[in-house]
């Protein structure tokens, strides 16, 4: 699953800048239980519990785009940054997005790939070169290496970050200077379009195969819009609890993601109970060992997204290369041993590859501007 995990960057960049731009605590924290939430979908085999564990957490995506609307409005929109240029933007958001995903592409390559050489016995060499390529720099494979549908063979999370720069780029040319009335006719298409794709497919996991590409369209556009309406409409601000109101939106939040219910609780989750804690959270007072936390799994929050996939087929993988036995054997004691290692493995990627490559790519752009 977009990350579409978007931290706020106030302060950061020049030019044009609003360095009042607000950084939402409460966020961070959503953000960072989201993409737990997935994480924890994704190793439900690790626990012995495949299917069991928060079953509707491919709706974690929805959120993410949601909660990107939010703090894209919040930090880029016209009363924000007035002077700010697109390709000031552009650079922010792809500095933002790409270097870990491009790592993470790089690395699910070398796992992925050796894995899928030992299962077909042979190397889908062009497929294999044009996925790697067109992942790499952000873009869906329609290649289909060794005939698997998968848009992002080698990161099946990193579907969304596709979804996730383009809706960017459509809001800077398109969105960002639409009154709040328009935003509101466009959510209403949007929300349209998602619904038929929720019919049509009796649920809403899609946008990462050929088969469901198209829908994935629809998820990013409801979602991101939504979140650009509450900024910009200011419900939000009418809401300024406790942390106590915080952890029970997050409460709700992971245990809404638990029941599968059919398709239109797909769309009740979307429409409904996601907003309301969008609305409720942003403005929580969060003080202490409660911000603490949330800014902790709030700065890991991209890389635990989009380092999941490679390490857990490699996680997989390391018990057959030493052990000869396969992964099964050892749960559920093998999904501890993986949080255990995984979530310090985020950290330090965070701290020393997240931050300073970002950096790197803000420097060499700005400068050869200059």
């Amino acid at each position: 699953m977009n990350t579409i995990l978007i931290q706020c960057e106030a302060n950061k960049s020049q030019g044009g800048v609003n360095k009042t731009a607000p950084h939402y605590a409460s966020l961070d924290l959503l953000r960072g239980v989201a993409a737990l939430c997935v994480l924890l979908y994704h190793t439900d085999f690790l626990f012995d519990a495949r299917g069991i564990i928060l079953p509707k957490a491919y709706l974690c995506v929805d959120f993410f785009f949601a909660l990107s609307g939010f703090v894209i409005a919040a930090n880029y929109s016209v009363e924000a940054r007035p002077k700010i240029f697109f390709r000031q933007f552009l650079i922010a958001r792809v500095a933002r997005l790409w270097p870990l995903l491009a790592a993470s592409v790089s690395i699910g390559f070398l796992v992925m790939g050796a894995k899928l050489y030992q299962d077909f016995h042979y190397f889908d060499t062009l497929p294999v070169i044009g996925t790697v390529v067109f992942n790499g720099l952000m873009l869906p494979s329609f290649f289909q290496p060794y005939s698997i549908d998968r848009l992002y063979i080698f990161n099946g999370a990193a579907w969304s970050i596709f979804f996730e720069l383009m809706i960017n780029i459509v809001y800077f040319i398109f969105f960002r200077k639409l009154l709040n009335k328009y935003l509101l006719i466009v959510l209403l298409v949007s929300w349209c379009a998602l619904f038929w794709s929720a019919f049509s497919n009796q649920g809403l996991d899609v946008g990462w195969s050929s088969q469901n590409f198209i829908y994935g369209f629809a998820r990013v556009f409801y979602s991101f819009i939504l979140g650009l309406v509450i900024f910009s409409g200011g419900v939000f601000e009418r809401f300024r609890g406790s942390a106590f109101w915080l952890v029970l939106m997050a409460i709700l939040f992971v245990s809404t993601l638990q029941f599968d219910l059919g398709w239109i609780y797909d769309l009740i989750i979307i429409t409904l109970v996601f907003p309301v804690i969008l609305i409720v959270s942003v403005n929580a007072n969060v003080v202490g060992n409660t911000k603490a936390i949330a800014q902790f799994i709030g700065d890991i929050s991209y890389s635990v997204y989009l380092l999941q996939t490679p390490f857990i087929v490699l996680f997989s993988g390391l018990s057959v290369v030493f052990w000869g036995a396969k992964i099964g054997v050892f749960t559920p004691t093998a999904g501890y041993v993986f949080l255990m290692l995984f979530i310090p493995c985020c950290y330090f990627c965070w701290r020393y590859f997240e931050i300073p490559s970002q950096g790197a790519i803000k420097a060499v752009f700005i400068k050869s501007r200059k």
